[in-house]
């Protein structure tokens, strides 16, 4: 988020969705809220949740897409809503509120914890928003028709899964391009065509969303390149004396990173300044037990944690799986 009277970026709150729902209450044009952004101020996954639900609902009447973290959450969020809605049945009637559910860990398996979700939303009469989030190049094939089909797959395998539930359940299916159009190798060309199109990137209602790209990753393979094309005075591989463009602009502030875990050796990907792109949050906090032996001595001790991992917004992350 933009804090608009300091100038500067922040973490994203609770009051934030409630204002955001309310702005989209007013817009005569906005039929649908989609929960925009995470609550940053609860740690908490179960309260993350409720209060979600609770600030979208208080915010706006209007449709709303919300996502939960553990099968077990949903069931208190539900009965918010019948409380708000009068009782099960007229929540039945009418539910007014969408799970959005990305149900695959591509490439084609599905993702458990995101189905037990899922069957308890559709048990519940509550509609899905099947999402299928590959990255071409890495999760689903470089090719856009390779993309574009192992998507539509995910997406099938999903209406299928619904449907064993419960015949006929309202199901929305959609997925999203943040890639170059043509994949490229790393160069000036397709690091300048990616700036520009990141620039391009738009809502869902089609409007600019001035996004900028803000740090690159590459694999090893990759890194001398990246500290030419990042730091070089003059054009790469040139004998002119024209200025490097993309340095000279700080088209990328943060510059680049090399993550010696990619296993594609010509893909190169952007993060973006789109808020909530890429994320990681504490499922469980740490806990920690300890035990000793009176006889021996000897001590046994164990830690627990867990962390999930995903995509809020694909338009934090921007790729071309190389040529």
């Amino acid at each position: 988020m933009v804090d608009l009277k300091k100038n500067e970026y922040r973490d994203s709150e609770l009051k934030d969705i409630y204002d955001a729902a309310r702005i989209v209450q007013q817009m005569d044009n906005i039929h649908f809220f989609q929960r925009p952004m995470v609550a940053r101020d609860i740690p908490n996954p179960a309260a993350l949740d409720l209060n979600t639900v609770y600030a979208c609902i208080k915010g706006t009447a209007k449709h709303i897409g919300t996502s939960f973290t553990e099968a077990e959450f949903v069931r208190p969020c539900l009965s918010m809503l019948h409380e708000v809605a009068g009782s099960e049945d007229a929540w039945r009637e009418r539910p007014f509120v969408s799970n959005s559910n990305c149900f695959v860990v591509p490439p084609l398996r599905f993702a458990t914890e995101s189905c037990l979700v899922m069957e308890e939303v559709v048990a519940a009469g509550m509609p899905v928003l099947l999402l299928s989030a590959g990255q071409a190049g890495a999760t689903a094939p470089a090719s856009v028709a390779g993309a574009v089909a192992q998507a539509v797959a995910e997406v099938l395998a999903g209406l299928v899964y619904v449907n064993a539930m419960i015949p006929g359940h309202p199901t929305i299916a959609g997925t999203f391009k943040n890639e170059l159009s043509t994949s490229a190798d790393l160069n000036e060309t397709s690091l300048e065509q990616s700036l520009i199109d990141i620039g391009k990137m738009t809502d869902e209602r089609g409007l600019k969303v001035a996004a900028r790209g803000v740090k690159m990753i590459v694999p090893q393979e990759l890194q001398f390149t990246a500290e030419r094309l990042m730091k070089s005075q003059g054009r790469t591989g040139t004998a002119d004396n024209d200025i490097n463009a993309i340095a000279s602009m700080g088209m990328i502030p943060q510059g680049y990173r090399v993550n010696n875990y990619l296993t594609d050796t010509d893909a190169f990907y952007i993060l973006t300044d789109v808020p909530n792109g890429m994320k990681m949050f504490t499922r469980a906090p740490l806990t920690n037990a300890m035990e000793g032996d009176f006889d021996t001595g000897n001590v046994r001790y164990k830690a627990r944690e867990r962390y999930s991992f995903g995509v809020s917004d694909p338009r934090g992350i921007f790729a071309s799986p190389g040529a």
